[in-house]
Order: C-alpha cells, then structure tokens, then sequence
C-alpha cells in the first residue's frame, strides 16, 4: 500500500493512488527525459485539480446533474486509463536500470543490444500514451470550464436556508386562505373513496406553491376521524431528536416532557404506544385470510431491516388485495438490477441509507456487489481486501486491518450489511447482504461503472465502458464465456466456480486482485502465466488440487497471499522468498519456507508446520519478522527426535524475539508435549493478547501466563488441578477460556471456581474428566458455558438426589450447554441430574433455555476429537 491514505474509491476513481505515483515518479531517481519529465509534473497539477472537483462532487452526490455525472465519470475513467499507463512506464523504468544482461561475450552483447532495442520502442510507446492522455486531460478541463462545475457545486454545497420557511404554512388561518376549499377537497376524495383502508398521497410541485398549506388544511379538516394522529413538518437537515418528541406529544398528550437527549425513550415510548395502531391493515388480526402466507413471505424476505420492512410495508398499502400483485411485490424483492418499478422504487427509499454513507463507507459497501446472493463474506477476509484494493485511509494510529474493522462495523450498525455469526466478546466475524441492499449496490455499481457482474442470472452485465472490477459466477453455466468482453483493464478479477470458458490469465495485464473461489476443478496450468501480473497485490485461491508455480517469485507488488483452502499445497515454492512486500500469509499447515527472513513485512503468517524438513535456519529467521503480529504454527518435532534440543532452542530464542517486537496473536499446535516452553520462554505482559497451545496437554500452567495482563482468549490444553482454576481465574482481562484435557486424575473428582474468579470472562468451555460447582459470586460477566459432568460421580457427591451445582449463582448466563457422561449412571439419576439444571437456570435473570447432550463411553472417542 502507498502512502497512508484511502488510494483508491468509488467518488474519484484511482485519482489518489495515480496522484501518489506521479509523485513519486518525479522524486525518484529514474534516468528520465527532461520533456517526459515535464509532461509527468504537468499530469500530477492537472490531475490534482480535478480530483478536488471530484471529492466535491461526492458531498452533493444525490444532486448532480446529468452533465456533471458525465464529466465526473469521464475523469474517473481517465484516472484508471492513465494510472495503467504510468504503472506500464514504471516498470519499464525499473527493468532499464544499469545491470549486466546477458553475461559476456557475443551472445551478451547481443541480448544486451535487443533487451536495449525493445526498450526504446516500448517507451516510444509509452511517450504516444501519455500524449493522447494529455489531450484528454486538456479537453477535460475545457469542458470544466463550459460547464461552470465549479460555480454550480458552490452553489449547491454552500446554499443554507437559515428557517424553514414553510413554518408560517403551519399556522396559516383558512380564512386568509383564497381558492384553498377546492384541491383541498381533492386530496380528502383522494383519501376517502369509501373503501376503508388507508392511502398515502403525495402533494408535489416547486416551493412556493403552498403545498404544506395545503396538507396541513386537509389535516385540519379530516383529523379529528383518527384517534391517533400528527402533523410534522420536516426540513432538508431535520433534528430528529425533536422530530420525534413532537410526533410523540401529539399521538399521546398525556405523555410527560421527556429531558433533551433522550432518543431512546423517545423512540421507545412512540413504539409501545403505536404498538397494534397500524403496518398494513391496521393490525394483524384484520389482514385478509388470503394474504396471511404471502404477507409472511413477504416480511421474510426483508430479513428483519427495519428500513426495508417500513418501505414495504409503505409500497405494499398501494396494492389491492388480490394476491397476483402480492405475489410480483415479493418476487421482486431479490431481483437485481432488472427493471421493474416496484424495485426502483424500493431503491430510491434505501437509497437515502446509502447517501448517508461517508464517501469510504460507500467505496466500501458498493464493493460487497463483487458476492453472490447470500453469500456468507468472513470480516477478515473482507476487510483485506479492501486493503489491498486501497479503499481504508490509517487513522489516528491503527493499522489499515483495524481501521478496516471499524469501516465493517460502521456498515453493521447502519444495518446495510447483517450479522451472520458473532465472536465471544460481541464482534462480529461473518456478514451477509440483505437483497434489497445486494439489489441496491448492484445497480449503483453498474451505474458508476464500479463493478461488472456476470452470473447464472444476468447473463452478461457488460458496461457500455470499460471494466475496472469483474464478478463472474459460472453455477449453472455451460457456455457463457468473457471473450466478447475487453478484459485488459480489469483490475479485479472474482471467479466464483471456475469454467474451462474462462480466459486465461494473460489476458488481464492490468489486474491488481485474483480471487479464485470454490473452484475444486482448478487445474494448476491456469496459474502459467501469472508471474506475468506485474501489478498483483492480492491473490486468493480455494481449490483442493492445485500447486503454486515458481512464477509466484515475480509479483513483486503481492502483499497478501491467501491459500487457506488450499488442501494440496504442503509446500510453498522456494522464489517465496522473493516476496518482499508480502504482509499476509494464510496457510493452512504448510511447511516453513526457506527464506522467511526476507519477507520483513509479513504481519501475518498462519498455520506453518515445523517438522523434520524445516531447516534450523528457517526456525532463527523467523525471528528476525519483527513486525509479525500473529503466529500460527504447528509444531512436530517428535520426543525422540535427535535434534530436538536444537529445533527447542532455536524455536524458543525465536518466540522471545517476536514477544518483545510486535506479536499479538499465538496459536501454537503439536501432538507432542511442549513443555520445553514452561520455563524457557517469557513474552512481554503487555502485547500477547490471544493465545492457543493445543494438541498435546501441558503439565502445567506456564508461570509466565499469569503475568500475561492484556490476555483476552486462551485456548489451552493443560493438566487441570483446583490450583490451575485459582491461576487463571486471576488474569485480569480474560473473555474467552477454552480449557481442555485428557490427563485422568484419579484424585479429587471436583473443581470448584471460587467467588471472584474470573471477573471478565464472558465463554467458558471446559471438557475434561472431572465435574466443576460454581459458588456465588464466581464468573459475574458470563454468558456462555459448556461443561459436562458424569452423572453417577454427581449422584455420589450427593449422596441423596442431583448435586447443587451452583449454576444458579452465574447471573449473567445467556447460553447453556451440559454434556453429560451416562456410563454407570441410571437412567432416573441423569433424569434427576437434568432436572435440577432446568430447575437453576429458571432462577437466572436471562432465563436461558440449557442444551442438554447424553453420551456414553463409545461416543466419548469422538467427543474428545
């Protein structure tokens, strides 16, 4: 990524990623002609001009007129077009610097004297571009100038009317009103035909006309036949807050002034006291027995976004009740950019949701059209790619990947994108886009020509302009191919379910991001060619059998390398190490390459393997990765391994150097023991915050643990002992404890956690061979417990009937799982047993509904797996 902010968006194009290269170009060092020197400095002026017209014209989006829509997207394209050129001209910067090509003799003077002759042409070549491109620009800033953008975005970004001033309307007598009784009873006709179900009428016309004297005299006129009624009037830039208190004194005058500030209440009170006044019908025991399965269907599909259900709900009160129109309302709902009025419609009401969005926020969303329908998107994964297309700007300290969370949590709470599955402490880790939103940005990115998508249902969604962005999913296809579409400007390429039909990689020169998904019958001759994209930063493959070619050493540029569901790859070819801007590697079990100590970027490696293959070296050089944050790694250098004191050492000595640069997050993984890390190994207090050691049981806690302060998440497999409880019990931040072991105790068959233990943790899971009681006033904050017990244990702890668990005592618990061991139990004892936790968690404050699992000796085996 260059430079620190967002490089590349949907309001300016490439505009700020081309500005920073312009810029660049003229401070480095290049052996550059003195006139392309100044035909560079005169793209970097022009073209910075025209990008703060451009970011301009974002505030006032909504507004813009044809005209300016044109101009605006002709820059944009423009900023793409020569950004291509500019990276084309760099690299052949790059490849012409003094070397010795060819080594001596004949035959390297001559590969010398061609390498020399095609780099004249190519930069002739070049030289013509950038001329027809500083035509276009000249051209574009005389059109600027016959337009008047300037003066009319002015106008409209700096128009402020200081009152409404349809305020006087509002209190308007009738009888200084002339020619009002006519239209007004219009629109009462209008309201009123006898048919007793409510219509919306709207009143349109320029200002002036006297359009809210009008509706506020049809008000005043027909109010009194409601019991439940008000009248607001609202301006460009509303106070919500007071919005509401007004609705709020006028549907229900009995209600007391609710103090400033208060949205909440405001809101609350609206909707208990609105509850059962209306949605379509009034209420829901008046909905006609015909429409009851479709209206359900109906309200399905709008997936609980309160937008889309207000807005349908608006739409559907249009509609007679006859079940054909229901029917078409509903199967539009979903169907994409095709025409259809009720879906314009729709999009016109979310679209205020949308240009509500921050400009960032917009970029961001817009580019969630890339996925298929339903398609469950990991934040992760999401959020790097947004970094590596340049959409995320750093601010105030945080990484890009922490920033880009935020802009994930943003597009959450504004409900544009929902919730599919939700971490221990609250965050959300996997999205989805509602149809209606999905139906939205898929036509706003067709229109901004942002993205281009081919699917089993659009066929071809070719641009009339060229292709920045391509989505192609082939399910279901046989013989849709993209040879008819220009692909050499396409930046980003998503292949959801890979053809034969598909192009090769050759043919898209100018791509950035590859993103090869869920495509099991992937051949590895695919990947030939793609050393030969120079500009790679991201590339994605989910195959079962595919290799990666040595070619993977070329892209210079790559800085994250996904290969997560990669299943065939155990080993990354040896040019890896040739990836010096690589900052993320997702891996899943492959061996620790050679080399890894020139990947000085890498913030991201998961999950290596350290077995009998990797070198010692490859084991020192991991430490030198100093801005490393997380760590995966699986360690298999056996017991009885003769270098295993070496391997230990060195691993150890590494680990230490990681603690104290940069490292946050450690998964370490080994079916051998690992407890050569108990004392030999003691990170900073202060940087670990999630760490896992599992596989094979430590005999202990580490000491170093407990002094680990910032400690959130462990996932640990340990001897568990009543000591152990009283150890981890006291670290001061944990939220998340997995806690695991098959080391049989044949002691003390009970753990207890002791009352102020465990002051933050909000999951627990303990799977182990012994029982845990909870006494009053242990684990205050949680919600979320899976343990198990063995039922006949429980009887005998007793004596008479189920134990007292103390599960009563744990106030905060949302959610309940007890698997319980029934070997040498009978069956009226485990009944009993579940009794009594049915019987506890009824005492809690959240009243949880407990999960209750029976499982004997047989299917233990698989439990513990």
């Amino acid at each position: 990524m260059e430079g620190n902010g967002i490089m590349v968006s949907a309001a300016t194009g490439a505009m700020n990623s081309l500005l920073a290269k312009l810029a660049a170009l003229l401070e480095e060092d290049y052996q550059m002609h003195k006139g392309m020197k100044r035909e560079i400095a005169f793209l970097k002026d022009e073209l910075s001009s025209m990008n703060a017209l451009l970011e301009r014209l974002a505030d006032t989006e909504a507004a813009l007129d044809p005209q300016t829509k044109e101009w605006r997207s002709q820059v944009r394209e423009m900023s793409y077009d020569i950004e291509d050129c500019i990276d084309e001209y760099t690299r052949q910067l790059r490849h012409g610097q003094p070397q010795r090509p060819g080594g001596n003799g004949i035959m390297g003077f001559f590969h010398g004297y061609v390498q020399k002759v095609k780099d004249l042409v190519g930069r002739h070549e070049i030289a013509e571009q950038i001329q027809e491109l500083k035509a276009r620009i000249v051209e574009a800033g005389h059109r600027r100038k016959r337009y008047k953008l300037d003066s009319a975005v002015n106008c409209k970004s700096n128009h402020v009317v200081p009152i409404d001033r349809r305020l006087p309307a509002l209190f308007a007598e009738l009888d200084a009103l002339v020619g009002i009784d006519r239209p007004r009873d219009e629109i009462i006709k209008l309201l009123d035909d006898g048919e007793q179900r409510m219509k919306v009428v709207s009143i349109v016309g320029s200002g002036g006309l006297g359009k809210t004297t009008l509706a506020n005299q049809v008000y005043q006129k027909i109010g009194e036949q409601f019991d439940c009624k008000a009248f607001v009037s609202l301006s460009q830039h509303p106070d919500m807050e007071m919005i509401f208190q007004t609705i709020l004194y006028q549907v229900n005058d009995e209600v007391g002034r609710i103090r400033s500030g208060d949205k909440e209440q405001v809101i609350s009170e609206l909707r208990a006291f609105l509850k059962n006044k209306r949605r379509i019908f009034g209420s829901e025991d008046k909905c006609p027995h015909q429409l009851k399965d479709i209206a359900v269907e109906i309200v399905r599909k709008c997936g609980g976004l309160p937008l889309a259900i207000i807005s349908m709900a608006s739409l559907l009160t249009t509609k007679s009740y006859v079940r054909a129109e229901w029917f078409k309302v509903r199967d539009s709902i979903g169907s994409g950019i095709e025409k259809n009025s009720d879906v314009e419609e729709m999009n016109m009401i979310l679209s205020l949701s949308y240009y509500d969005l921050p400009h960032h926020l917009r970029t961001c969303l817009l580019y969630l059209s890339m996925f298929p329908e339903d398609y469950v998107v990991n934040r992760d994964y999401l959020v790097r790619r947004w970094v590596a297309e340049g959409f995320i700007k750093a601010n105030g300290g945080r990484t890009f990947e922490e920033e880009g969370e935020c802009y994930f949590n943003e597009l959450i709470n504004r409900s544009m994108i929902q919730p599919v599955h939700t971490l221990y402490d609250g965050r959300v880790y996997s999205c989805k886009v509602h149809d209606m939103i999905l139906d939205l940005i898929i036509s706003k990115a067709t229109e901004e020509n942002f993205v281009t998508i081919v699917t089993d249902r659009k066929q071809m969604l070719v641009s009339k302009d060229k292709v920045h962005r391509l989505s192609f999913d082939n399910y279901g296809q046989e013989d849709v191919t993209l040879y008819s579409m220009v692909t050499t400007h396409v930046r980003s390429l998503n292949i959801f379910r890979y053809s034969e039909q598909m192009p090769p990689l050759s043919n898209f020169p100018a791509l950035r991001m590859l993103d090869l998904d869920g495509n099991n019958n992937l051949e590895s001759s695919y990947l030939e060619d793609i050393g030969k994209l120079f500009q790679l930063r991201y590339l994605r493959i989910r195959a079962s059998n595919i290799s990666l070619p040595d070619q993977i050493g070329e892209l210079q540029f790559l800085v994250i390398l996904d290969l997560l569901n990669c299943i065939g790859i155990s080993k990354l070819p040896a040019s890896i190490g040739k990836l010096r801007h690589l900052k993320c590697l997702v891996v899943h079990r492959v061996e620790l390459p050679d080399g890894v100590g020139n990947l000085q970027d890498l913030e991201y490696m998961s999950l290596v393997v350290v077995d009998y293959s990797t070198s010692v070296s490859s084991l020192q050089e991991l430490g030198s990765l100093t801005k490393l944050r997380t760590l995966g790694l699986d360690w298999r250098i056996g017991d009885f391994h003769k270098e295993k004191l070496t391997y230990a050492d060195n691993f150890v000595s590494s680990l230490g150097k990681l603690g104290r640069s940069n490292l946050q997050y450690l998964t370490l993984i080994s079916p051998w023991s690992l407890d050569f890390l108990l004392d030999s190994w003691s990170p900073p207090p202060h940087l670990l915050q999630r760490l896992g050691i599992t596989g094979w049981y430590l005999s202990r806690i580490p000491v170093w643990m407990a002094s680990l302060a910032d400690l959130t998440f462990l996932d640990i497999e340990v001897k568990v002992r009543q000591e152990t409880l009283q150890i981890l019990g006291n670290f001061p931040a944990l939220q998340f404890l997995e806690l695991y072991s098959n080391a049989a105790d044949y002691g003390d068959r009970w753990l207890t956690v002791s009352n102020g233990g465990f002051r933050c943790l909000q999951k627990f899971k303990f799977v182990h061979w012994m029982n845990l009681m909870f006494e009053e006033g242990a684990m205050p904050m949680l919600e979320t417990l899976e343990f198990q017990i063995i039922a006949h244990e429980a009887r005998a702890e007793s004596g008479f009937g189920p134990p007292d668990l103390g599960i009563c005592h744990l106030s905060a618990l949302r959610n309940l799982i007890v698997n319980i061991y029934c070997e040498c139990a009978r069956v009226e004892d485990v009944e009993a047993l579940e009794a009594a936790i049915w019987i506890a968690v009824s005492m809690l404050p959240n009243h949880p509904t407990p999960t209750l699992h029976r499982f004997r000796e047989a299917e233990m085996a698989k439990y513990d797996a």
